[in-house]
């Protein structure tokens, strides 16, 4: 079964979707990540301050790196990571600077992206 998490905010709960990811992952599940809008800050190599200070906090309550996680994805056989292309557009950003590989996906793939899935879960 297809599962695609949808990430798209810079405030969505990342450690718990990745964790949902992860243990899907596990299940044998074919889970893909999307990051969409704010969200790719997620996969910035350095943050802004409001983010870090955001991000300090979440780590200090869960004591792990959103990072560390992301770094685990292929271990756990999580190997479509995608970013809306208009996003990293927004924010500035190049796909190849970023913390873990991904592919960039204009609006019309990301639609045929998401038909293509069983389940959608949305953070």
């Amino acid at each position: 079964m297809k599962l695609l998490l949808l990430i798209d905010s810079e405030h969505s709960i990342i450690k718990e979707s990745l964790d949902a990811a992860l243990t899907s992952a596990v299940f044998g599940l074919e889970v893909s990540l999307l990051f969409t809008g704010s969200a790719i800050r997620h996969l910035e190599p350095t943050s802004s301050a409001h983010s870090a200070a955001h991000t300090a906090n979440q780590q200090a309550a869960n004591n792990e790196k959103p990072t560390d996680a992301l770094q685990d994805l292929a271990l756990y056989g999580i190997e479509n990571v995608y970013v809306a292309q208009d996003a990293l557009t927004q924010s500035d950003l190049d796909a190849e600077k970023l913390t873990i590989a991904v592919t960039p996906l204009d609006q019309q793939d990301v639609g045929t992206l998401l038909s293509q899935q069983a389940t959608v879960l949305h953070f």
